[in-house]
């Protein structure tokens, strides 16, 4: 396996929080704490749109399976539907108490969710552009929610140190997955669904089978807390983030360290896959976003 780039370096006015490529690969969509997101296009690197989306710092944003819609979250504590092609806002809803902290996108049943300040996590019907439900439980901010392969599930990860799994279908509780000795700040689980990562303060990753909940590996590369994870869509490669600026590559499967991306400046926000596992997204406090390009070679 071999990183090639950056490809391209996109600056922004303020620190990016989140990046999503849309499912036709042709463009990068960014969160920034600007309140804007812009779109750009990956053939030529241009930008090719941005508008004002929150009244705060946008900390989510993804496309939907078709490309029709684009989802978006803000620190305003709104969810926001959008078309990419004009930037024409489609719906706004609300629900949270609080900031909004993080969101997940699941394109195969059209929901997201979103985790905040308020200690909630809600899960929302974009299709059908509601809110569906409020799923408490935790007993500090959400960090990072995280769906699984199915849909069946969001996995949610809190400053209250645990990890907790629910139901989308009954938008039931399925309990605390996993406690980690510290605060947690990123989850994600992989394409098979059987493996979860989990990392936080404690500066560490930790892998559980999602099966029994046991943890099998420690990794500890990090010098500052890790701020996202991502898994390839093939299930080879974790990649962790953290606020020592490091992105550290991962074979899954083993937990070999097999590269460290060092371009950007300060604390990583952000880490994304494109469908086809060939290029990764990395966003930062930097004000960057960069797109790498993975191969086997």
């Amino acid at each position: 396996m071999r990183v090639k780039g950056p490809l391209y370096r996109f600056e922004h006015d303020n620190a990016v929080y989140a990046a999503a490529f849309s499912a036709d690969g042709a463009t990068l969509a960014t969160a920034c704490l600007d309140n804007q997101i812009r779109l750009w296009d990956l053939e030529t690197g241009d930008e090719r749109l941005k508008w004002k989306a929150h009244g705060d710092g946008v900390c989510g944003v993804a496309f939907t399976a078709d490309d029709a819609d684009l989802v978006s979250a803000g620190l305003d504590k709104s969810v926001r539907v959008w078309d990419p092609a004009t930037g024409q806002q489609r719906v706004a809803m609300s629900g949270h108490q609080n900031y909004l902290s993080c969101m997940d996108f699941s394109p195969g049943s059209s929901a997201a969710a979103t985790g905040g300040f308020d200690n909630d996590v809600i899960l929302w019907d974009i299709a059908g552009r509601k809110q569906r439900a409020v799923l408490k439980g935790h007993a500090n901010i959400v960090t990072s929610v995280a769906f699984s392969p199915d849909g069946e599930r969001v996995y949610s990860g809190s400053h209250d140190n645990t990890v907790r799994a629910w139901e989308t279908t009954t938008a039931q509780s399925a309990g605390t997955f996993a406690t980690l000795p510290t605060a947690v700040n990123a989850v994600a689980v992989s394409p098979e669904g059987d493996l979860l990562a989990a990392g936080g303060a404690g500066k560490d990753v930790r892998v559980h089978r999602v099966a029994d909940g046991t943890e099998i590996r420690v990794l500890d590369a990090h010098t500052a807390p890790v701020k996202c994870l991502a898994v390839s869509p093939d299930g080879r490669l974790l990649v962790s983030g953290g606020g020592d600026a490091r992105v550290i590559l991962w074979e899954m499967a083993t937990g070999r360290l097999l590269d460290e991306l060092t371009v950007h400046k300060n604390t990583i926000y952000g880490l994304v896959f494109d469908s086809e596992g060939t290029r990764l997204a990395t966003t930062a406090f930097d004000r960057l976003a960069c797109v790498w390009r993975i191969t086997d070679g």
